[in-house]
């Protein structure tokens, strides 16, 4: 089972999302810019991936699509470096440019005045992008989606109201965007992201739902979430000021400067209070990160839940490999991890926030780097940190509770 890249001009949008909503209505995988760009936004190697493991590649043109130096240089990717299957769906009458005569002209061109899915024109279309793209066996049901370009802004199931522009930082497979829910006016936080690997399609619905159901007040509060193939996305509670402690460690020497050594350890604290309330449900992050935290200095939640796994389910399969944050059990030994691997990652997030630098100069290393180390830091504050991570998991601290409490009594010395 492969993919469909549906390459186009934005002056064509409104052909391009209704080609990409057919192809989806037929159940073909499809891979189309805006919606399938990482949230890192990296345009050049997502698109450069995406042509070169694509099953076939759709282009649509038209005298925009021939003008477009973007096309053209995805046309080039995918029949002469590539040498990929090109679909071409002519929009308008066109005499191809020399460029375009040289990429496509011996390959299959389909003129298509009208998209409409009984047209013998589409019909020829959606058979040729069967033929290499194959069919999805299991489809869920997917989102309406809505993108207007000239505003900037994607309407998710005529509800659901963002701006492309107005991004908290990446979350999972996709973006934190702050968003509107336009029934009731309020804002919101929407992670939206495009393919949906099936581990996640498979376990993370549940796992909402779980969420939904805990009301702590160091876990983001989760309102829907809808999951297919093509896309996913999950509504958030919104935090106003809202930063995720990536954003802070990342601009140490300007955000987070001016946080006292007391305001640090308070926001660990809530940290593992809602680790704490997740691990009683039995559902463990395994890689934690400074991206899954979202504070305003008052209130801290755990925002990012696209890796949770249940603890007696816990998937072979590393996601998300930042490994600086990475207990040794959940790189190496997945299936022999449990609550004690997201202590450990939060000693890393605490430590690498409160003393300046990451605490291991190589991964096997035991011995703690103290040549990079804040020489204003409290050695008990170190201590503290160190312990928690213990490459060997019996070491650690083996509760959140535990990590409370020497945090806690730490801070009351103070």
């Amino acid at each position: 089972m492969g993919y469909a890249f549906i390459s186009y001009s934005t002056k064509d949008q409104q052909s391009a999302d209704a080609i990409r909503q057919l192809f989806m209505k037929n159940r073909i995988d499809v891979w189309m810019a805006p919606y399938n760009i990482p949230a890192d936004g990296k345009y050049a190697a997502a698109i450069t991936k995406a042509i070169r493991d694509c099953s076939c590649f759709v282009l649509l043109l038209s005298e925009a699509s021939q003008s477009s130096e973007a096309v053209d240089s995805e046309v080039q990717l995918a029949a002469i470096t590539y040498k990929k299957t090109v679909i071409t769906v002519q929009l308008e009458d066109v005499v191809l440019n020399d460029a375009f005569t040289f990429y496509i002209l011996n390959k299959q061109i389909v003129p298509v005045h009208q998209i409409n899915e009984s047209s013998d024109e589409i019909r020829k279309v959606l058979k040729s992008v069967l033929d290499y793209a194959g069919q999805l066996e299991c489809v869920e049901e997917d989102s309406d989606i809505l993108l207007d370009s000239k505003l900037g802004q994607i309407t998710i199931d005529k509800r659901y109201l963002l701006s492309v522009s107005e991004t908290i930082g990446k979350s999972g497979y996709g973006t934190l965007f702050l968003a509107e829910d336009t029934d009731s006016g309020k804002k919101c936080f929407i992670e939206y992201g495009g393919h949906c690997p099936e581990r996640m399609r498979i376990q993370l619905p549940d796992i909402c739902k779980k969420i939904i159901k805990i009301h702590n007040d160091n876990i983001c509060a989760v309102y829907n979430a809808k999951f297919s193939p093509f896309r996913y996305y999950i509504v958030k509670e919104y935090i106003e000021n809202g930063c995720l402690l990536s954003d802070l460690i990342v601009n140490n020497n300007h955000t987070s400067k001016s946080w006292t050594l007391e305001q640090k350890l308070s926001i660990i604290i809530n940290i593992l209070k809602g680790v704490q309330a997740l691990h009683g449900n039995g559902i463990v992050l395994l890689n934690m990160t400074p991206s899954n935290i979202i504070t305003n200095g008052n209130t801290t939640k755990i925002i990012d839940f696209s890796s949770a796994n249940y603890l007696n389910e816990i998937s072979d399969k590393v996601d998300f490999p930042d490994l600086e944050y990475f207990s040794p059990e959940a790189t190496h030994d997945r299936k022999s991890a449990d609550e004690r691997a997201d202590l450990f990652s939060i000693g890393m997030i605490a430590f690498e926030w409160i003393c300046g630098s990451f605490p291991f100069q190589y991964e096997n290393s035991e011995a703690l780097r103290f040549d990079h180390i804040n020489e204003n830091i409290d050695s008990k504050v170190i201590g503290i940190l160190a312990k928690a991570i213990k490459k060997d998991p019996i070491k650690r601290y083996q509760t959140a509770d535990e990590f409370i409490s020497a945090l806690n009594l730490y801070k009351e010395a103070l």
